[in-house]
């Protein structure tokens, strides 16, 4: 790197290489801790603010997939799609971001797949990342490209339609 400006908080340095994995939807394993008062359950929809590595991210739970629970054995099992969880759950969630984050599977590096939820000021969980969908990488510039690809297509066709109607109005002309 020339230039030391050009690394900001969140960002991740590695080989070029083996780039590190971007997302903006994963599922993590979240450990509740203890909600708001006024908050006192977690539905799909729920937004909270994500620290991850050097990183905090307003975050949206868009699924609960699943609760741990207890059987009388004391065997641990899951239920799947609960409509709601509250204070001391564990949970297996989908989370979302509004803009791609740097983080990996724990399993693999376990402090970029770490991360606790916020809301209001107050850690409400802890959670780490099971999988994530990697987010599609678009080249530096390609959205203004497409959208100028777009406007070409569309004059184009404006153009095609004024000599379609010309044409027409020079047969009228001739009859």
């Amino acid at each position: 790197i020339d230039d030391e400006n050009q690394v900001n908080k969140g960002d991740v340095l590695c080989p070029f290489d083996a780039l590190a994995p971007i997302s903006e939807l994963f599922v993590a394993e979240i450990n509740i801790l203890e909600l708001l008062p006024h908050k006192q359950i977690i539905t799909p929809g729920y937004k909270a603010i994500m620290h991850l590595h050097t990183i905090s991210e307003e975050v949206i739970i868009t699924a609960v997939d699943g609760v741990y629970e207890h059987d009388g054995t004391g065997k641990e099992y899951i239920k799947k799609n609960p409509k709601y969880v509250k204070s001391g759950a564990k949970i297996i969630a989908k989370i979302s971001t509004r803009i791609p984050v740097c983080l990996e599977k724990h399993e693999f590096i376990e402090h970029m797949g770490r991360f606790t939820l916020r809301d209001e000021g107050k850690t409400i969980a802890l959670g780490k990342v099971l999988k994530y969908k990697p987010a599609e990488k678009k080249a530096e510039g390609a959205e203004d490209k497409e959208k100028l690809i777009q406007k070409i297509e569309q004059a184009q066709k404006e153009k095609a339609q004024a000599i379609k109607e010309k044409q027409a109005e020079d047969t009228k002309e001739e009859e």
